[in-house]
């Protein structure tokens, strides 16, 4: 386990993803990371997910000194949902990936 990386997440759960789960291991789980300081428990399974891919094709070390002061104000702040890193995961799925989340999934997820 890191400090930064996708949350530790189940192997059916994982499965469940298909190949952006696969995408999603290429790194070790970590304590923290991109959907945690984006909006955490305000995001859908499928943000999260985007985020997490997002993180693992653009890790860095600066990335992750980023995530940690992010996580540092988020404790200090509270979780609040980020719309502009959202939209660029969303981006970045469909160009690379071909995926899309749907812009409902949210209230979806909700339910």
């Amino acid at each position: 386990m890191a400090f930064v990386g996708p949350r530790p997440l189940g192997l059916t759960t994982i499965a469940g993803f298909g190949e952006l789960g696969r995408v999603r291991c290429r790194v070790l789980p970590g304590i923290t990371g991109g959907a945690q300081v984006n909006g955490n428990t305000r995001l859908s399974n499928d943000e999260k997910l985007a985020l997490d891919v997002w993180y693992v094709d653009h890790v860095s070390l600066r990335l992750d000194t980023r995530i940690l002061f992010l996580t540092a104000l988020t404790l200090i702040s509270g979780e609040k949902r980020n719309d502009k890193h959202l939209k660029e995961a969303r981006r970045h799925l469909a160009e690379r990936y071909g995926a899309s989340i749907p812009p409902g999934a949210v209230e979806a997820d909700r339910r």
